[in-house]
């Protein structure tokens, strides 16, 4: 099973998921427990910042400006200007310095309850967690790299006897391509396994294939020219004229497909 990203999730919690893809993922959370958890998490996460956040909001003093603007109006000692459209007034605004250390205190706990909420060994994301205990998200699977296949072949001049190509044990589903070239050897590759017998004097090329698929080059030249399959007949050229008496052929410009049966 795979499971989602933790920005597939919160991009859930935020509504800024397709409401198709959202469908899907909640689909996904109605049956995988470890993933509810997850979703969970972030949720508590969210909830611990936004306290934070709230936290972190230092009222104006406004009680205070009232009393300082009472205060110019009684002949205080002015230390700044304020417009109010019909005179000028003086007033003090000080901010003690009690509230400014209560401020600088609630933002660096909030910078730093937001860094230790993220860190994986931090013990705020094991309170977040305590409920789960020795719960990890599985790691993304990983696509093992491609396995290239290496292919063997032989290749037979045509002479006047023409050629013939025989494949055996050639597996249901496995496809053929035969492919005209304008001059050279008749020419099979199949994927290493497979068993070649050749005679260049009789112009005969038999093949027993380990594996699909197999390419087939032959020249246009070649006449007679003939593919068996399995005993079946899938080709038969005699001079210009070209028979494809097996399964259906697809042609496409100079190649020529077979799927066999």
């Amino acid at each position: 099973m795979i499971h989602p990203e933790e920005g597939r999730l919160r991009a859930l919690m935020d509504d800024e998921l397709a409401a198709q893809e959202a469908g899907e993922l909640r689909a996904h959370l109605a049956g995988c427990a470890d993933c509810n958890r997850t979703l969970r998490r972030l949720q508590e996460a969210q909830l611990l910042t936004t306290a934070l956040l709230y936290a972190s909001d230092v009222l104006a003093p406004t009680e205070r400006v009232e009393a300082r603007l009472d205060e110019g109006r009684r002949g205080g000692a002015p230390t700044g200007v304020v417009s109010t459209g019909a005179a000028v007034r003086s007033f003090r605004w000080p901010i003690g310095r009690s509230e400014l250390t209560r401020a600088a205190l609630l933002l660096l706990g909030f910078a730093g309850a937001v860094a230790a909420a993220v860190h994986p060994a931090s013990p705020v994301r094991r309170w977040l967690t305590k409920d789960e205990p020795g719960v990890t998200l599985a790691p993304a699977p990983v696509s093992p790299a491609p396995v290239a296949v290496r292919d063997v072949g032989v290749r037979v001049a045509v002479g006047d006897a023409g050629i013939r190509i025989t494949l055996v044990e050639m597996a249901a589903g496995a496809s053929i391509g035969v492919t005209w070239v304008e001059e050279g050897p008749a020419a099979v590759y199949a994927p290493e396994g497979t068993r070649f017998n050749t005679s260049e004097a009789q112009g005969r090329i038999e093949v027993v294939v380990a594996a699909g698929p197999v390419r087939i080059e032959l020249p246009r030249s070649a006449s007679p020219a003939t593919l068996l399959v399995n005993g079946s007949r899938y080709l038969e050229k005699t001079g210009e004229r070209i028979d494809y008496a097996g399964p259906p052929a697809l042609v496409d410009g100079a190649t020529v497909r077979f799927q066999v049966r």
